[in-house]
């Protein structure tokens, strides 16, 4: 078990969107069996505020943003005030007891020029996530990500007939390799679709032990420790995809069908209730 946690594991879907293998319903207790009662309150009602979420990760990478961008200019400030005192072009002074001072004035001016392009390129990539936040695809920890799928399944099912009747009326007008394609992503949806409808309509996890407890909510699985855990335990939350989240107090993942699985493994080699 520990060698199977510790291995890391992405936290989000498969960025391919293909179908992620879920664990065989009798060990997880996720899926209801034909003709029993469904749960009295299903995964979907806890996933919260989707856009809120969306928007709130935007706007934290935005302000992160701009702090890089403040100390890149302060830094970039910074490096031309370490040589300000120095005329432009002044050959260091070989001997001369102006050398040493010389030379600490050259090296304080690269390092902070040195760290002034790296916040500019810090500040670049925080500013390209934030324009991306959303952007993904569809997500499991959506409330409409079904209807999304079903109106993308709806679709793609249209293009087909429309591809059908093409050839039909002329023979060969539409390629095979884009009637096989289309197909192939008809296949993707509906699989999607019915891992996603058993994701969200499944009892979410709700499971405590020796001193943690596990719950779902706003779209994330999150492990509470009673005080900071042994480094062990840490190792093994990090091996499961989990990450620390201040704002929370909580070891935290985002819910995907992987994340899942992922969870109830590790409920299992937490410590136990005495």
């Amino acid at each position: 078990a520990w060698a199977m946690l510790t291995q890391p594991t992405p936290p989000d879907d498969d960025p391919s969107g293909e179908p992620l293998p879920v664990e065989p319903a009798a060990e997880q207790g996720e899926a209801v069996e034909q003709g029993a009662t469904a749960p009295a309150t299903t995964r979907a009602q806890l996933l919260g505020d989707y856009s809120g979420r969306v928007e709130a990760k935007r706007g934290r990478l935005q302000v992160r943003a701009i702090k890089a961008n403040k100390e890149s200019d302060q830094r970039w400030v910074a490096a031309h005030s370490a040589v300000a005192g120095i005329v432009f072009g002044q050959p260091i002074l070989v001997g001369h007891h102006s050398e040493r001072k010389h030379r600490r004035a050259l090296e304080r001016s690269d390092q902070a020029m040195r760290q002034s392009i790296a916040l500019d390129h810090k500040a670049k990539r925080l500013e390209s996530r934030a324009a991306s936040v959303g952007q993904g695809g569809i997500a499991s920890d959506d409330p409409n990500a079904l209807e999304q799928l079903q109106e993308k399944l709806a679709n793609r099912e249209q293009l087909q007939d429309s591809f059908k009747k093409a050839n039909k009326a002329k023979r060969g007008s539409v390629p095979a390799w884009r009637l096989s394609n289309n197909n192939a992503e008809i296949r993707r949806l509906r699989a999607r679709i019915e891992e996603l409808g058993r994701l969200h309509n499944a009892a979410p996890i709700e499971q405590k032990g020796h001193g943690w407890h596990m719950f779902e909510d706003d779209g994330r699985i999150q492990i509470c420790f009673d005080g900071k855990p042994a480094a062990e335990l840490r190792q093994l939350c990090k091996g499961a995809g989990f990450v620390w989240s201040p704002s929370r107090c909580a070891w935290v993942r985002k819910v995907t069908v992987r994340a899942v699985n992922e969870a109830r493994r590790l409920a299992r080699v937490l410590p136990a209730e005495d």
